[in-house]
């Protein structure tokens, strides 16, 4: 999961993360990952230990720091990849793994090809990525039985 970009109007909050997270695994129980760069991820780290223990042991926080190619190594070993605007939607169009990209309408042009893999969400009215509910990601994963594991 990627709720960052380099532009708050393209971030998801981290409280519809949480709640995602938290209908996800009550639906599933699931491992999460949280990609954040560098100079976010003391901070993402101190929010996810706020969590309840529970949920706190479902959520690595990743961070490339070795080698760019670890995160695409990362999204490679995926069964669900969701993330705003960023290279990350690109990476899983490009390694075939099922994406759900959260994006405002601005640049549309921007949007991952349309396969059977990957799904967009845009934001209404040009608004905000933080506009599209959690409500909206679950109902793009409930259509799209996103909840079963790829074979790989």
């Amino acid at each position: 999961m990627n709720h960052l970009s380099t532009d708050h109007r393209r971030d998801w909050n981290i409280t519809q993360l949480f709640d995602l997270i938290n209908r996800l695994n009550q639906l599933q129980q699931s491992r999460f990952i949280l990609n954040v760069t560098g100079e976010k991820q003391t901070e993402i780290q101190q929010a996810v230990a706020q969590l309840p223990a529970a949920m706190q042991q479902r959520i690595a926080v990743f961070t490339v720091t070795g080698h760019f190619f670890e995160l695409p190594a990362m999204i490679a070993c995926s069964d669900l990849v969701i993330s705003v605007e960023t290279s990350i939607m690109h990476f899983a169009g490009a390694l075939h793994v099922p994406l759900i990209a959260l994006m405002r309408q601005r640049k549309p042009y921007w949007a991952p090809p349309k396969s059977e893999l990957s799904s967009v969400i845009y934001a209404a009215d040009n608004g905000y990525v933080s506009d599209i509910s959690v409500q909206q990601v679950m109902d793009v994963i409930a259509q799209r039985s996103l909840l079963v594991a790829r074979d790989n």
